[in-house]
């Protein structure tokens, strides 16, 4: 498996797709802004030869790299690629503290068993809990990371240099998971 550029992919329209089927529009960034070619910006494409298999999405600062985006195309799914592409990433930036977040556990979702199956996958790939949450746009996050912990300072700031001004809309808190 092998990962190019966005740029350097000539099915852009089907990678486009990809994204926008995988995440839910309130928890979409504009594809425009994680496709712009910008210092910090990563938006890679994975293959399995020349099959399309997933993207991902990071954005880098400082010592940190925020994995904002990962996903596996559905008839790959449950084929381990995930794992794969995560491990990579690991391995690619092993002086980076490697931060992810995830919806947070919460009982009353109707996604529940999706929520606890993708904080599962993280825990199992060398993640784990920062012990701090957010709140943005409706939907409550918990902040996972490997190669390190971070702080509710470092991640506020990646925040401002990633979001801008809409990082100011986002609340973030201390929070205890139910391991």
């Amino acid at each position: 498996m092998r990962s190019i550029a966005y740029k350097d992919c000539r099915e852009k329209g089907k990678v486009r797709e990809l994204y926008e089927r995988s995440f839910p529009v309130e928890e979409r960034m504009p594809f425009s802004v994680i496709s712009r070619e910008e210092e910090g910006r990563e938006l890679r494409v994975w293959l399995e030869g020349e099959e399309r298999i997933g993207l991902t999405y990071l954005y880098h600062y400082r010592d940190l790299s925020y994995l904002s985006y990962l996903c596996v195309e559905e008839d790959h799914q449950d084929e381990g690629y995930g794992s794969a592409i995560l491990q990579e990433i690991l391995r690619e930036y092993p002086q980076q503290r490697i931060i992810v977040d995830i919806e947070k556990i919460d009982e009353r979702a109707e996604n529940m068993k999706e929520r606890k199956r993708r904080r599962e996958f993280y825990l199992r790939n060398g993640f784990c809990s920062d012990k701090i949450s957010y709140y943005f746009y409706k939907v409550d996050y918990e902040l996972l990371s490997a190669h390190g912990l971070i702080e509710e300072e470092d991640w506020k700031e990646l925040m401002r240099k990633h979001w801008g001004e809409i990082s100011r809309k986002a609340e973030v808190r201390k929070y205890q998971p139910k391991d």
